[in-house]
């Protein structure tokens, strides 16, 4: 009975965080804890320990590990103690998810729930942009040359980008190919709305990465629509982009420049001077911050602030890990896309498509993260260990695998 009662609060944790992912911090965080000291209350009721087993599991405690001896070399131990603490609960929502998204109906559950809160979210964004504020914060839109630049529930429209295009992955992928009729409609139109939101954020780095997860879904499934409408996109873009973008971009030095901001060439500028000082286990974990005043960049016009993120995921990550944890990570990500693409095989229609639009969204998050440090942001990190942990779930959903 107690068992039953764990397993059902466990359900019911992964169902609100999938639904309150960005609506609430305070929700998600109270499910997270919630979910997780259940879950463990469980195999500590059951005696059982033992974990699903994947190769991704060896790189993920691997990465964890170097995280962990990068305190070593950390300039504020204490700092990076509490980086530690938060990749932790990182990876405790991926494991409580793999370890406890058991059958195909849950499973279908919780991606409904992700498709619920983007779908809230998108259309908290809809009236703050008719209103200039949203609904469940107050958070006005961003306005930047003269463009009105959707921010949903998030404070910052880039942050609701890199949210957005991380889910609307799996939900094209059910959309086009598992869906049927009604259904269909149903998810088509919710494609669309998502889609239309991350374009109403004016995020480069969020078109990147809806372009590359788009493009690998059409290239995967060898669909000539989207990968027509990709690149008709790409053609008509010099024509759609408003004439305010147009006249800054004259201002600017370089193509780089007009993508990236001079700013973030900046950040990036020293983040390498932090990479070459300490290449192999970095200044420690969660330390970035506090360790770039001393590499910054003074040889440039734009003047950065003494506290700032790299403004790419994979720069900061070398700069607090080290080349060691960058290139742990990333051997991790490749062993992720080994473990999807055994289901994609193996699995029968909704196991398919759904890792096949969960990957996307990995991808979609992996290419924003090249102008983003959303890896370092605590409200948007957590969707990607959740898509991450629902795509290597399938995985283990046995009763799906024959047509």
């Amino acid at each position: 009975m107690l068992l039953k009662i764990s397993d059902n609060v466990i359900k019911f944790s992964i169902l609100g965080i999938a639904f309150f992912l960005i609506l609430s911090s305070g929700i998600t965080n109270s499910l997270i804890g919630i979910g997780i000291a259940v879950w463990l209350l469980h195999m500590i009721s059951k005696k059982d320990f033992r974990l699903k087993s994947t190769k991704l599991n060896v790189w993920l405690l691997l990465f964890f590990a170097i995280s962990c001896i990068s305190i070593l070399n950390s300039i504020e131990p204490q700092t990076s103690v509490t980086g530690v603490i938060k990749l932790l609960k990182y990876l405790g929502i991926y494991f409580l998810i793999v370890e406890n998204v058991n059958d195909i109906q849950f499973h279908k559950k919780v991606i409904i729930a992700l498709a619920a809160g983007a779908l809230v979210s998108c259309l908290d964004g809809i009236v703050q942009y008719a209103i200039g504020r949203d609904v469940l914060h107050a958070y006005p839109l961003i306005i930047n040359v003269g463009l009105k630049r959707m921010t949903g529930p998030l404070r910052h429209c880039n942050d609701f980008g890199v949210y957005l295009v991380t889910v609307v992955g799996v939900i094209w992928s059910l959309a086009l190919y598992e869906f049927k009729k009604r259904e269909k409609v149903l998810w088509v139109l919710a494609g669309l709305l998502v889609t239309l939101c991350i374009g109403l954020t004016f995020s480069r780095g969020a078109a990147l990465g809806f372009c590359g997860g788009m493009l690998v879904m059409g290239i995967i499934k060898k669909d000539k629509l989207i990968l027509a409408i990709l690149v008709l996109s790409i053609l008509a873009m010099p024509f759609l982009i408003p004439s305010g973008v147009k006249e800054w971009s004259k201002a600017t030095s370089s193509w780089l420049e007009s993508f990236c901001n001079a700013d973030r060439i900046a950040f990036y500028r020293s983040s390498i001077r932090m990479i070459k000082d300490h290449p192999i286990i970095g200044v420690g974990l969660n330390t970035f911050m506090k360790a770039y005043p001393k590499y910054k960049v003074r040889d440039v016009d734009v003047i950065t602030a003494d506290a700032c993120y790299a403004h790419n995921n994979y720069l900061q990550m070398a700069g607090e890990t080290g080349l060691v944890g960058l290139a742990v990570f990333l051997l991790a990500i490749a062993m992720f896309f080994m473990e999807a693409r055994g289901v994609y095989r193996q699995g029968a229609s909704y196991a398919r498509h759904a890792a096949l639009g969960l990957v996307c969204g990995i991808v979609a998050f992996l290419l924003n993260g090249l102008t983003e440090s959303s890896f370092y942001f605590s409200k948007i990190v957590v969707v990607f260990w959740v898509i991450m942990g629902m795509a290597v779930s399938l995985k283990f959903i046995k009763n799906d695998y024959t047509d």
